[in-house]
């Protein structure tokens, strides 16, 4: 007997951008990125370690939630769609070789990522253990850059004149704020935090949009994290205790 085959599986319809598509209203927008910022700060500046972390994603969830409401949440994290793990390669590749390429060529004018330092000094146990719980950290700066980016292309997808655009102007605008909110761990260096934290997760965005699933952005942001720390690791020799 056979299966019929999904609309979804085909790629014809996109749980992602219908659920981003929808217009919010200006005050729950507002609202709701207040509730980011407060989260972040919370977590950045407030706490500290495991905590952070679960603080972090569980925040940036509720804000979501808040948002669209569970059940679009739930469509949000929904499996990721079939045949897309060569794109998630790509976008791990893309998204780890231009920030180094722009590192390379611009490194007089940028300073360490002091939480790179500071895991260099952990023991290979504890460094491991710190990569796992990064995991969680990285969902919720995921979810965080999709409570910026979806109401942006909910209110430029209803421009006929920018709708071609909306996913890649949303990409930028809120990858260039997410990468400004890195501006204590790089020093205060806003040309870094722009063009090698910001503007490169583009890629991550567009990882959510090909695999139909914030799952995509958030595997494409773990895995590069784990080989940044993990070379940046090596690189220093393992300490030794």
């Amino acid at each position: 007997m056979r299966r019929t085959v999904s609309n979804r599986e085909k790629g014809s319809t996109s749980n992602l951008l219908t659920v981003s598509a929808k217009v919010l209203p200006v005050w729950k927008v507002l609202v709701s990125w207040v509730g980011m910022g407060m989260v972040f700060y919370m977590s950045s500046q407030v706490l500290r370690g495991v905590p952070a972390n679960f603080f972090l994603c569980f925040g940036m969830v509720a804000v979501l939630t808040f948002q669209y409401g569970t059940d679009s949440v739930t469509k949000l994290f929904g499996r990721m769609r079939k045949g897309t793990k060569r794109w998630m390669l790509f976008y791990l590749f893309a998204g780890f070789a231009v920030p180094l390429v722009l590192t390379l060529i611009l490194k007089p004018f940028l300073v360490p990522h002091a939480s790179v330092e500071s895991t260099s000094q952990l023991s290979p146990l504890v460094f491991v253990l710190e990569m796992l719980v990064m995991v969680i950290g990285l969902i919720g700066e995921e979810v965080g850059v999709a409570i910026l980016a979806f109401p942006i292309f909910g209110w430029l997808n209803q421009q006929s004149e920018l709708r071609r655009y909306a996913f890649f102007l949303s990409a930028l605008i809120s990858s260039v704020i997410f990468g400004l909110s890195h501006l204590p761990v790089y020093q205060w260096n806003w040309f870094q935090c722009i063009f090698i934290a910001g503007i490169p997760r583009i890629f991550y965005n567009y990882a959510w949009k090909k695999t139909d699933s914030l799952w995509g952005g958030v595997w494409v942001h773990v895995l590069n994290n784990w080989i940044a720390f993990g070379l940046s690791y090596l690189s220093q020799g393992l300490p030794r205790h």
